[in-house]
């Protein structure tokens, strides 16, 4: 049964964390991206919980990797297919702490669809990319920031580049939506500012919101396709949630 390359972003519930791991029941090296660079306890108590984990023996292998900032959710999925992919891998599954698997999704995921770029578990909570979809789509765009919408513009970039998704047979799981957000009451309030702006910058990107679409490159730059988006810079640290120096 060949393993699984799984990698999960986390900034906050641990709770969820150890539901969503016990739900996997399929061979799988598991990294969890640590974007919680504010509290030293909830680092400990994640290494806590693996190693806990660990020490069961199963044959769902998991680490961590620490980050001085919150990457957002798309630097974490492009942080998570970077690393599984220069493993070796020719794939990479990607989920969300929140969402918990149906028995035998991820089995189902590993042998479907071979002419699908992106398989979909659970929508985009869970999903399985192949290394084809990041050569014919590229990376998340990480000016999304720090979650929502990221999703919709790769959904928007597969159709351009003719790569195909497909929702996995017989797969499926439980998502607890935005639960991150919910439980922070800061997060919530910063929620609707960063929301708005990423909504804004997708229209400026696409020449309309989702569905209404009047570019086929983004921008409308003729000498840009697909894969481009401009490099974010330092701007991303600069709108980092948890930064104490963070602009009002």
């Amino acid at each position: 049964m060949e393993e699984a390359f799984l990698g999960i972003p986390i900034l906050n519930r641990l709770d969820l964390l150890s539901r969503c791991l016990t739900a996997i029941d399929h061979p799988a090296e598991v990294v969890v991206v640590n974007n919680n660079a504010t509290d030293p306890s909830f680092a400990a108590e994640l290494e806590r919980l693996i190693a806990e984990r660990s020490a069961v023996g199963d044959a769902v292998r998991v680490r961590v990797v620490h980050q001085t900032r919150n990457l957002g959710v798309a630097a974490s999925w492009n942080l998570i297919l970077r690393t599984g992919l220069a493993s070796g891998r020719e794939s990479v599954v990607i989920g969300s702490n929140d969402t918990f698997l149906n028995p035998g999704s991820l089995a189902a995921a590993q042998a479907g669809a071979p002419d699908a770029q992106i398989l979909h578990l659970c929508a985009w909570n869970f999903f399985l990319v192949r290394k084809a979809a990041v050569e014919a789509v590229g990376w998340f765009d990480e000016n999304f920031y720090p979650a929502y919408k990221e999703d919709q513009d790769y959904s928007y970039r597969c159709k351009l580049a003719g790569a195909k998704r497909a929702v996995v047979k017989g797969a499926g799981g439980e998502h607890v939506g935005s639960a991150t957000i919910r439980s922070d009451e800061r997060y919530r309030r910063l929620n609707r500012e960063t929301h708005g702006r990423n909504g804004r910058y997708y229209r400026e990107k696409w020449g309309g919101d989702v569905g209404q679409e009047r570019f086929v490159r983004p921008f409308d730059h003729a000498d840009k396709d697909v894969r481009w988006w401009p490099d974010p810079g330092e701007s991303i640290a600069a709108r980092d949630w948890d930064r104490p120096d963070r602009p009002a």
